[in-house]
């Protein structure tokens, strides 16, 4: 059980570490087109931190990797729905581009989970 708490609290604290770290990379490199930071945070950055987040927790995770992957990418993607207003329309467009990142980080987590269970059953005879 340790260990799943410690899967989910590392798994929160890349995510937003992992968006903080982005938005300042993206401050940075977008000085001469400002309104490009926003659509390449959302559609490159954030699918890059849900692969990243998703490999730790499945690195860290005993069972339901995916699970608690999603879990824990959930609070920084919900900071995406709160943090404007939107239409109807953009809001169901971000709560798509939200379920998509979830799903990335938790098909990565299950992955990486897999394949360190299959290189453990896998041991090398000496």
């Amino acid at each position: 059980m340790g260990r799943q708490i410690l899967a989910f609290v590392a798994g929160v604290l890349l995510s937003i570490l992992g968006a903080a770290a982005g938005g300042y990379l993206l401050y940075q490199v977008s000085g001469p087109w400002p309104q490009l930071a926003p659509a390449l945070g959302l559609y490159v950055l954030n699918p890059i931190i849900a692969l990243f987040v998703g490999f730790s927790v499945g690195v860290l995770a005993k069972s339901r990797p995916g699970f608690l992957a999603a879990l824990s990418l959930v609070p920084s993607n919900a900071i995406l729905l709160l943090d404007r207003r939107l239409t109807f329309a953009n809001l169901l467009f971000m709560i798509f581009l939200v379920c998509v990142c979830l799903l990335i980080g938790a098909a990565a987590a299950e992955r990486t989970f897999r394949l360190r269970r299959k290189d453990a059953q896998v041991a090398p005879s000496t």
